[in-house]
């Protein structure tokens, strides 16, 4: 989606505190580019005080007072009138309005109205659906040069209930934020799981592989997301320091802080202190804890669930700010928080929309404009939530650029996750169809070569409740990756604004999304060997407008993830996709597609550069991928041509050309095992490496392929490879990748 930032700085002589809102007061609107403009208040400050005790009615005399002055104050900007209806059109606007002075930003900019010669004249600016429109302040003294926007979230929940004040509600809180990382939380290892539910010899074995599933996504979830039920002070800052957290949500009630200056009202969170009392901090303290070690960098995100914890009134006659605006002058690049008291609802609303969109990587400056309108959706004008959000927010140019890698990367580990879900659903259907049908239990035994339990100890077949759960979770599983399967894609489609078929033209955005694409076609096809026992659910008219996932054979997954590294390859000229494509083309092809001597000689050659120039990491990729290519080079009609480069590889080296097939499967597996055996040690953690479960994984997908293909010599050492890694107790599952 394009949008269009307008830069608008509201200023004035002399320091942000220290002048009470006047007409008197001259003040300087600076709109992008555009000539400097002079406007005044027509409002006193006592009139501003007198409003505000009113701010929490619903559209009271207060709120709508307040809302004529800044609507009056914005309409007065000519220049922003000029931005917003003029320019090239676009999704969205984002009004990013920069502030310094305390009294100005003590003022709810966020409720006001369109002005003539504005978008949606008479509508709320910021809640407009025809022409959106976002807001986002900032200091002028925050600074985000080295600002790196996580890619990787791990979000701490602290709640707090001192004495004396209500219960926070907890529970939807963090039930909000468990939903907004489902998509990415892994499941169990569909190889266990299937062989589990094959070898059951008890009527529960069901429900224990469920319980199974349901401890390794409990465990997953574990790993971003930590909960404070009763956060003080010392706990928070522990916290932090232990763990870097990319994102911080803090529940807890808005307090005032003792008063510095005289007539000075600074609200704060009241945390739990000693013996359950409450230990009300500011953004000073708060951001000292939040930042841990001199090395985490501190949190990108904070979002604080509390009343008040926006509101700038109390900082206009000494130094202080509102919570949310001392973190940002402190360095935390995004806070969002209320300005007016928050009911329950909206925080729960709030927590869960924006961080549904801030962690599937999306614009947080467009998440905010949904939050809104979320907010006025549920609760509608029973409450001021959605005019009660306020952003501060600094990101830096090359901010959407950043913004568009993380959201490849979220995509596509929601995707993997999303092939996962589907896989264990549907190995719980096929659990339950064995206990129907117990000839579907040897004939998977069978092909599969897992232990069966004794027939007298099958348990008994599945009622009908059983299997009709477990279908339908299975179909809401194949929904989710049809959506991710098509956001994916679209999310490609967006980064490939180069011109298709030319060398390098493409971003490498558009790379990362294909790579992932290909990734996750390409286990979703690895799904199909042993679940899809009965039909898959019958699209819906979304999914057949868009390309469904769940209406695709294995076969047509294959040509698609073969279509993916095809155009990788063409577009980096890099082996590795060269090296998948071949292999896939073998395997759809069944034995009749061969690979090409030509292109079987460009891989290994790139390969081989790699191996001996490349960092470890590269040099690790390079051995796997020329291990896959000896087991092709075992299927080439031109195997001899290609003899010379394979003897090379052996250690010691052997100079006399192999003569029976036996020999030539000896030297296959002698290179593969050096090959694979080089590989581990360039990495960490040897075995126990990503790299190694990789390969594993692609050397069981040759078992699967090779019968198939009635390729005996390759399933024969890629058996012994997949032996070597089981050695060495190299993991079968790495959850999403």
């Amino acid at each position: 989606m394009t949008h269009r930032t307008i830069r608008l700085e509201l200023l004035r002589e002399g320091p942000p505190h220290n002048q009470l809102l006047s007409p008197l007061t001259r003040y300087l609107a600076l709109c992008n580019n555009r000539a400097p403009e002079a406007f005044r208040l027509e409002i006193e400050h006592a009139d501003f005080l007198r409003w505000q005790p009113n701010f929490d009615s619903p559209l009271g005399d207060g709120l709508r007072q307040a809302r004529v002055e800044v609507t009056r104050i914005l309409g007065s900007i000519r220049s922003l009138a000029a931005e917003l209806s003029g320019g090239a059109p676009t999704d969205w606007n984002h009004v990013h309005l920069v502030l310094s002075a305390a009294e100005l930003a003590s003022m709810p900019f966020e409720i006001a109205l369109a002005a003539p010669g504005m978008p949606g004249e008479g509508q709320p600016l910021f809640l407009q659906a025809e022409h959106p429109i976002t807001l986002t302040r900032e200091s002028r003294r925050q600074s985000t040069s080295t600002l790196r926007w996580p890619e990787s979230p791990r979000i701490l929940l602290a709640a707090a209930s001192p004495n004396g004040f209500k219960r926070v509600p907890l529970d939807a809180h963090e039930l909000a934020l468990c939903h907004s990382i489902d998509p990415w939380i892994g499941w169990t290892d569909p190889t266990d799981a299937l062989k589990e539910a094959l070898s059951a010899s008890s009527s529960e074995a069901f429900e224990s592989l469920k319980q199974k599933i349901v401890r390794a996504r409990a465990g997953e979830a574990q790993e971003m997301l930590t909960v404070l039920p009763n956060a003080t002070f010392d706990e928070i800052s522990v916290e932090c320091r232990r763990t870097s957290y990319t994102h911080v949500h803090i529940l807890a009630h808005g307090a005032e802080l003792p008063e510095e200056v005289p007539g000075q009202k600074l609200y704060g969170i009241a945390l739990n202190g000693r013996d359950g009392e409450a230990d009300v901090v500011d953004g000073r303290r708060l951001e000292i804890a939040l930042r841990g070690s001199d090395q985490t960098g501190g949190p990108a995100v904070v979002t604080l669930a509390t009343c008040e914890s926006g509101n700038m009134v109390g900082g206009v006659i000494g130094p202080g700010a509102a919570v949310a605006h001392q973190l940002h002058e402190r360095g935390v690049p995004l806070v969002v928080a209320s300005q007016f008291p928050l009911t329950y609802p909206g925080s729960a609303v709030l927590a869960e929309t924006l961080y549904s969109g801030i962690l599937r990587g999306e614009d947080p400056r467009g998440v905010i404009h949904s939050v809104r309108r979320r907010l006025f959706q549920r609760l509608g004008d029973r409450t001021n939530d959605w005019a009660s959000v306020v952003a501060y927010g600094s990101l830096p140019a090359d901010f959407d650029r950043r913004l568009r890698a993380t959201q490849v990367r979220r995509c596509g580990l929601a995707m993997d996750a999303a092939v996962a879900r589907v896989h264990v659903h549907a190995i719980l259907d096929v659990s339950l169809d064995i206990s129907v049908d117990p000839t579907l239990r040897q004939e998977l035994g069978t092909r599969e070569g897992l232990p069966l339990a004794s027939e007298h100890d099958w348990p008994p077949p599945a009622t009908s409740r059983e299997v009709k759960e477990a279908r339908l979770e299975l179909d809401g599983a194949w929904q989710r990756l049809d959506d991710e399967y098509n956001h994916l894609e679209a999310i490609r489609g967006r980064c490939d604004y180069a011109e298709t078929g030319r060398f390098g033209s493409r971003p490498d955005e558009w790379r990362d999304a294909t790579r992932r694409m290909a990734s996750a076609l390409l286990r979703a096809h690895d799904m199909f060997r042993h679940t899809c026992t009965r039909p898959r659910p019958v699209p819906t008219h979304d999914q057949v407008a868009a390309r469904a996932l769940s209406r695709m054979g294995p076969q047509e997954i294959l040509q698609q993830t073969i279509r993916c590294y095809r155009e990788l390859y063409t577009d980096t000229r890099e082996y590795w996709p060269l090296v998948q494509s071949m292999t896939l083309e073998w395997a759809a092809g069944e034995g009749r597609r061969l690979p090409k001597l030509e292109e079987w000689r460009t891989a290994w050659t790139l390969a081989l550069q790699i191996q001996l120039l490349g960092s470890a990491g590269e040099r690790a990729l390079a051995r796997a991928c020329l291990a896959e290519l000896v087991l092709l080079w075992l299927v080439m009609p031109s195997r001899p041509d290609a003899l010379p480069e394979v003897l090379a590889q052996m250690r010691p080296p052997q100079t006399e050309p192999p003569k029976s097939e036996d020999e030539f499967v000896f030297v296959a597996r002698v290179v593969c095992g050096s090959l694979l055996e080089r590989m581990v040690h360039d990495v960490p953690h040897e075995y126990k490496s990503f790299r190694a479960f990789a390969a594993l994984r692609q050397a069981r997908r040759f078992c699967l392929w090779a019968p198939v293909n009635e390729a005996k010599s390759v399933r024969t050492v890629a058996t012994a490879m997949v032996e070597q890694f089981t050695r060495h107790g190299t993991p079968t599952y790495w959850g999403p990748l």
